[in-house]
């Protein structure tokens, strides 16, 4: 498998033309056109899909005709703009937004008496909507306006008149706003097919160019169809791309995409140059350009429909989908996967009606040659890396799932908080800008290591008589393989003989305890009491000991006894 490639896990169907795809960060993917049928269940121009391509049952808004923009907020509710009337029943002109599952925002209603191509949230909430509406809730805004969060008509901004349609829009860092369309003037100044406005709407001084977007290090994108402009996409690094159907830009050859530095003129160092229109564009992570249109060849190359280029605009060779019409609309996914929607029927030769989703690049290959030394609640974890963009590994132990990453080249981590004296397997996972890949085989397992105390009462005699003194001690002992921490032994003394001596032990009725600190493994501490016996009997027994070091069970000594006889004379 290769970037470009089919993935067959994923297998959509639409019986018409898929205008907008979007995907949401669970995994599932809206789609909107201006189909009726969604794997044969019928949805009206907008639905979702489950990751694997099968129709989200839960989510059918309805609209009653074409949606041609989908934009996700961060809250999860979806705003769709296109050529509608209600939604659900529901009267709704043109721009609605949906709750996350689909039912109608019944608070936002924007009412735009045109359709509207293309929606830009703005950071602190606010959209921008462009199509060709006149006016939006009875007021009047021509081809482009902003709304505030709830829908209402944002008054702070208002376009000069625009001699045609919007279908791009996008806002630049600094809060301009560049369009794209097939208008020719802007506020009756001359403007063709793309113009800049200022933050509240007004047209830009000092931007005059045909079909051109601005990044945010000013170079410039365009995208279009004829003399329309349809896209306009900031590249991750602030360049812009221009895409449309158009043979010369600023006089010199170019067909179908650009790149224009900051004044508009041309950057003559990108000309991929595609055969045919270019509809839609996005952007990856890394700096590649994703296209899609009408094209079959880029740069003379045969590339069917969507074509992935290198930063520098010259075409990738490892990226080859072959659609067998146009694409329309690209969407990338968080982990790299690229989704794609128009009016194709096959991708790559397989059936694909209308909607695909496309491998990113080749599966990232799993580590190999996972091995770990164990050490006290940890684990030095190493392994051989993979050949390829990969950014980090991390390493999973199991049981308990605790991790560490590794910044690539390194090929070890170290994962801590491990539980003592426990076997642990760990598996490694690689991972490049789009995600991880499949975890590696597990590695032989380790056991940390553990503390671990025994308890032993000792009496040098077993004989004394009655009344006379007995030395008894009571030894713990560090039997594991890390030491005991905070060791304490004590001694129970039974009925029949009493205490001549305690040293520094600590007396609870006949409990004597020892603090004995921490032991070192293979290591011993004795502590002894002087006792005397009192009573007239023939054995004292019973006499125990124990042992505990923190966070271990308390340890019991084997009971002793000492035979007492009678005092003669």
């Amino acid at each position: 498998m290769s970037g470009g490639d089919l993935d067959a896990g994923f297998d959509a169907s639409a019986d018409n033309m898929v205008w907008a795809i979007a995907a949401q960060p669970d995994g599932k993917v809206l789609i909107g056109g201006n189909f009726t049928a969604v794997g044969g269940v019928a949805r009206h121009s907008v639905a979702r899909l489950n990751p694997d391509g099968s129709l989200d049952t839960g989510f059918d808004p309805d609209a009653n005709g074409r949606v041609n923009d989908i934009s996700l907020q961060p809250d999860g509710k979806v705003l769709i703009g296109g050529v509608f009337t209600a939604l659900g029943g529901v009267p709704r002109n043109n721009v609605a937004r949906l709750n996350p599952d689909g039912s109608l925002d019944t608070g936002f209603n924007p009412d735009a008496n045109g359709g509207v191509s293309d929606i830009s949230l703005q950071p602190d909430g606010t959209l921008l909507i462009g199509g060709w509406f006149s006016t939006v809730g009875d007021t009047p805004r021509n081809r482009i306006a902003r709304l505030t969060a709830d829908g209402t008509l944002d008054t702070g901004f208002n376009s000069p008149a625009i001699g045609g349609s919007v279908y791009a829009l996008v806002v630049e860092p600094d809060g301009t706003v560049l369009i794209g369309g097939d208008f020719t003037t802007v506020g009756g100044a001359p403007r063709t097919n793309m113009a800049r406005l200022n933050a509240n709407g007004s047209l830009a001084a000092g931007f005059d160019a045909s079909a051109i977007a601005t990044q945010s290090d000013g170079q410039m994108l365009i995208s279009g169809i004829g003399t329309l402009v349809f896209d306009i996409a900031l590249q991750p690094g602030g360049k812009v791309l221009i895409g449309g159907n158009f043979t010369t830009v600023g006089g010199t050859p170019r067909r179908g995409v650009a790149r224009l530095t900051p004044d508009g003129s041309l950057d003559t160092g990108f000309n991929p140059n595609p055969n045919n229109d270019v509809v839609d564009i996005a952007t990856q992570p890394d700096g590649k350009v994703l296209i899609g249109g009408g094209f079959t060849a880029v740069g003379g190359v045969l590339r069917k429909r969507v074509a992935r280029l290198h930063a520098d605009g010259s075409l990738d060779p490892a990226f080859n989908p072959d659609a067998n019409s146009d694409v329309a609309s690209i969407a990338l996914q968080p982990d790299g996967k690229v989704l794609i929607g128009g009016s194709f029927t096959q991708v790559g030769g397989i059936t694909r009606h209308r909607v695909a989703r496309l491998l990113g690049g080749p599966p990232i290959a799993a580590p190999t040659a996972v091995a770990a030394v164990a050490g006290e609640g940890q684990a030095a974890v190493t392994w051989t890396g993979v050949v390829g963009d990969i950014t980090a590994y991390t390493a999973t132990a199991s049981p308990g799932g605790a991790t560490c990453t590794a910044l690539a080249p390194a090929t070890t981590c170290t994962v801590t908080g491990l539980n003592s004296g426990t076997a642990y397997r760990f598996t490694v996972t690689a991972a490049n800008q789009f995600g991880p890949g499949s975890a590696s085989a597990p590695s032989v397992a380790v056991t940390t290591p553990g503390p671990g105390v025994t308890a032993t009462v000792l009496l040098p005699r077993r004989r004394i008589v009655s009344g006379q003194s007995l030395r008894i001690a009571v030894r713990a002992s560090s039997t594991g393989t890390a030491a005991a921490r905070s060791v304490t032994a004590c001694l129970v003394l039974p009925k029949g003989v009493t205490v001549v001596a305690k040293g520094s032990a600590l007396r609870s009725g006949r409990t004597l305890c020892f603090r004995q600190g921490d032991l070192a493994p293979g290591r011993t501490m004795t502590s002894l009491v002087t006792v005397r016996a009192v009573a007239k009997r023939k054995v004292i027994r019973g006499i125990t000991g124990s042992a505990r070091a923190a966070g271990l069970p308390r340890v019991q000594a084997a009971p002793r006894s000492v035979t007492i006889t009678p005092r003669r004379g």
